[in-house]
Formats: C-alpha cells, sequence, structure tokens
C-alpha cells in the first residue's frame, strides 16, 4: 500500500460509507479492516503526516485516522461534521501533494460524531490543529483535494510541483500500457 498522490482521479472521488456489516465482518474492499488501519497509521507515521484518510491509499471508503503529539491516533468511520465555527487561515499540506504548502481556511473549532473501529458511535469536539485535521481528510472522503481550498496559483514553487506530478502521472500511466501490451493483455 502506498499514497496516492494527484492527479490521480480517484483523489476526486467521494469515498462511500463503510457499511455496519463489513465493520462487524472486520473487511473492506476486500481488506481487514485492522490491517487497512494498522497499514494507514504506518504510511500516515513514515511519511509524517498529522492525518491520513483511506483514499489517499486508495480504498474509497470514509475512514480516515488523526495522529497528533501525545495521542494515540484518533480513527474515524462515516464522520459527520457540525457546529462550524468562523474560519481561521493556517498553512497546510497534504500526503497527496508532496511538498504543496497553502493557506487554507477552516473553521477554528467542529463537532465530529462517527464511529471508531468496533462500530460504536463517538462524539467530540475539536479545535485548533486537531480539528483542522480532522477537516482535511474529511475533504478527502468528500473527494476534495486541499488545493480545491486555496489559491495554488498564486505561489511558482506550488504551480511546478503540480506540473511535475501531472507530468509524472502521464509517464506513469504510459508505462502502465507499455507493460500490459507486451504482456499481452
Amino acid at each position: 500500500m502506498e499514497i496516492v498522490t494527484y492527479p490521480d482521479p480517484i483523489l476526486n472521488k467521494p469515498s462511500r460509507i463503510i457499511t455496519d456489516e463489513e465493520i462487524k465482518q472486520n473487511v473492506v474492499e476486500n481488506v481487514s479492516l485492522g490491517q487497512l488501519i494498522s497499514e494507514m497509521t504506518t504510511i500516515m507515521r513514515q511519511s509524517q503526516g498529522a492525518g491520513i484518510s483511506a483514499i489517499q491509499v486508495g480504498v474509497p471508503v470514509q475512514l480516515f485516522l488523526v495522529d497528533l503529539p501525545q495521542a494515540s491516533p484518533l480513527i474515524f468511520i462515516n464522520a459527520e461534521l457540525s457546529n462550524f465555527t468562523k474560519p481561521i487561515e493556517v498553512s497546510e499540506g497534504c500526503l497527496s501533494f508532496p511538498g504543496v504548502k497553502m493557506s487554507i481556511k477552516r473553521p477554528a473549532a467542529v463537532h465530529v460524531s462517527a464511529l471508531n473501529s468496533k462500530g460504536v458511535r463517538f462524539e467530540m469536539d475539536a479545535d485548533g490543529l486537531k480539528a483542522r485535521v480532522i477537516l482535511h481528510e474529511w475533504d478527502h472522503n468528500c473527494g476534495r483535494g486541499f488545493i480545491t481550498r486555496g489559491n495554488v496559483t498564486t505561489n511558482r514553487r506550488n504551480l511546478k510541483l503540480l506540473a511535475d506530478m501531472e507530468h509524472n502521472y502521464i509517464s506513469w500511466q504510459k508505462w502502465q500500457k507499455h507493460l500490459k501490451k507486451t504482456k499481452g493483455e
């Protein structure tokens, strides 16, 4: 499992709800839910991220993790957000947009209702960095990358990084087609 990066179209697709049956069976998209969470945690920590969404590892389900210092990772399944406060602007990055940093306006606090990995509903109020990471990962569930929240065109470095990612993705797609042809698929 690896991080899906821009401009892969899966990042623009809303993730589906995880069913009660999938939680009970501990399987989503033919992957053990526990294994998925474990691999996401490893990838997030190795990449020094504060959060990660399942869609960022190619699994289109409403699951994300938040991992802040001095706390265990928080698991959010089928999260619902409410009680958004007045937005503040802070610089953000994203594992799926390596190297890109942008000022993004997000609510300073939010209320969250979600399921944990056992399917038990919990609620919490979050503010500061925790709220920002929750809102960022929730956007991934909705098929929105963080570049849709800011003005990427004001920074030449970001434009160059995004252009390079697009070029690399197109090259990778061409290579995959070539491999299929040589294997006779």
